[in-house]
């Protein structure tokens, strides 16, 4: 068995996080919202506890969309990626996907997560023609940046020679700003 890069390791243990906080939040939203589980757990009666795992499973898909649809639109990060330092980006482009795009590659994940059993049972499915497009790669988020910044590098129309430094970093970016939802050049 071969080593695992630093990097393996850290988008591994965000994926997993990730998907700790999922079945995690699920199961508090299900104890919030189940008076008879509430009861069973304060008196300590053991033998009354009822799990319902349909919304379990139900609060954990919502809680994963929140965190990997809405939440990875607005910052490009979820929970666990965002403790490691991480971000995503689209493997095409280079650029942070929006949030359609996040919303088709939740939506594939889960159609190749309910079809693994079938896939290892060798049946056929149906999905995507390439479905490792829907599986968004995680990156360090000071690898994006500095990654941007070699791309493009200040010419003397962005630069101005005269600025206090502490402008001279807004002048340098120029049009070639790295906003927050986009890799490389603005598009202002």
């Amino acid at each position: 068995m071969g080593k695992f890069s630093e990097r393996h390791h850290r988008r591994t243990l965000a994926y997993l996080l990730d998907i700790i906080v999922h079945v995690a939040i699920g199961l508090g939203m299900f104890f919030v919202s189940s008076p008879a589980t509430q009861n069973a757990v304060m008196h300590q009666e053991w033998s009354g506890l009822q799990v319902n795992w349909v919304a379990v499973i139900g609060f954990s898909l919502l809680t994963s969309f929140i965190d990997r649809v809405i939440l990875q639109a607005m910052t490009h990060t979820t929970i666990g990626k965002a403790i490691f330092g991480l971000v995503i980006i689209d493997r095409d482009t280079g650029r942070y996907p929006r949030l359609r795009w996040l919303l088709a590659s939740w939506l594939v994940s889960g159609l190749l997560a309910i079809q693994l059993p079938f896939a290892l049972m060798s049946l056929d499915g149906v999905g995507p023609e390439r479905p490792e497009r829907y599986m968004l790669p995680a990156v360090r988020r000071r690898d994006v940046r500095a990654s941007a910044n070699r791309e493009n590098p200040p010419t003397n129309t962005t630069t101005n020679p005269s600025a206090p430094d502490a402008d001279q970093s807004n002048a340098v970016r120029g049009r070639h700003a790295v906003r927050d939802d986009i890799i490389g050049p603005s598009t202002r």
